[in-house]
C-alpha cells in the first residue's frame, strides 16, 4: 500500500474545516504565531494568487487574498466646462488689493505683522 500523507490535524484527532479547506484546495491555513513571523513570505504567496486562512486557536479568523486592483475612471474633458465665461478674467489677472497682497506676504502670520529678525 503505498504512503498517505496525512495532516497533524488528523494525527491529533482533530480535523477542522479550515484544514479540510487546506487540504482540498489551494489554501493553507496558519497559526497566528506563525503568520506574524512569516508575514512577508504569506503576502508574497498572497500576491502570487495563494489563498492564505490565518486561524486563531485552531479556528479560521482571516484569509489572506491579493487586493484587486480598482479600475480608473477616464478623465472627462471639460469637467469645469460650466464655469467658462461665468468668473471674469480680472480675478485671475488684476493685481491684488495691498491688504491681499500683504496678507499673502505674511504680514498677519507673526506677531506685529514683521518676520522675526533671525528670519530674513
Amino acid at each position: 500500500m503505498p504512503a498517505r500523507i496525512v495532516p497533524d490535524s488528523v494525527i491529533s484527532g482533530f480535523l477542522s474545516l479550515a484544514n479540510c479547506l487546506a487540504i482540498f484546495t489551494d489554501m493553507a491555513t496558519i497559526n497566528m504565531h506563525q503568520a506574524k513571523t512569516e508575514l512577508s513570505d504569506l503576502v508574497a504567496r498572497a500576491e502570487a494568487g495563494e489563498e492564505i486562512i490565518i486561524a486563531r486557536h485552531n479556528k479560521p479568523a482571516v484569509k489572506l487574498v491579493p487586493v484587486e486592483e480598482a479600475p480608473k475612471k477616464p478623465r472627462v474633458p471639460g469637467a469645469l466646462a460650466h464655469l467658462r465665461g461665468k468668473i471674469p478674467d480680472s480675478l485671475f489677472f488684476d493685481p491684488l488689493p495691498d491688504e491681499e497682497l500683504k496678507a499673502w506676504e505674511g504680514a498677519y502670520s507673526f506677531e506685529g505683522g514683521k518676520m522675526p529678525a533671525n528670519e530674513t
